[in-house]
């Protein structure tokens, strides 16, 4: 098993939202999780956008994994979301991004965070998974799509 496959959750997967720009984005995605979460919504907003002004999280190719860490339990909190549409977010290739992967750890859990950032970038560059997850309609989907990868 991958390291960031420990971690899915399908009630942590969203397909195709209204979501129509990079600060929609965050707001949305912290609004979620906060509610699955003992997480503060303004505290997601803050982490996730001030990690991004270093640099954007999209890596190009469609894909962006925007990431944070903040003091929460020792888990690690993987929000996947498909954007059919795409959304712009400043990419290294200047493309929509429609698979975001929005990693959230607590700073004691650095080797973890490490192996999911790079496992999530190994596996995602694979097209053909690109492909499935953009063409997926349900978490189902995705998250069966997500658990049968292996490098």
């Amino acid at each position: 098993m991958l390291e960031f496959q420990k971690y899915i959750n399908k009630e942590f997967i969203i397909v195709d939202p209204n979501i129509t720009n990079k600060k929609n984005f965050f707001s949305q995605v912290s609004s979620f999780i906060a509610k699955k979460t003992n997480i503060k919504k303004s505290l997601l907003y803050k982490e996730l956008t001030t990690r991004e002004k270093l640099g954007s999280t999209a890596i190009g190719n469609g894909i962006a994994i925007p990431h944070c860490r903040i003091d929460l339990d020792t888990s690690i909190k993987i929000l996947i979301l498909i954007s059919k549409k795409g959304i712009e977010f400043n990419s290294i290739d200047d493309k929509k991004v429609h698979i975001f992967f929005v990693i959230v750890s607590s700073p004691q859990n650095q080797v973890s965070y490490f192996r999911v950032l790079s496992h999530l970038a190994k596996t995602v560059e694979k097209n053909n998974i690109y492909d499935s997850l953009l063409k997926a309609s349900s978490r189902e989907e995705i998250y069966n799509i997500l658990m049968s990868q292996n490098l």
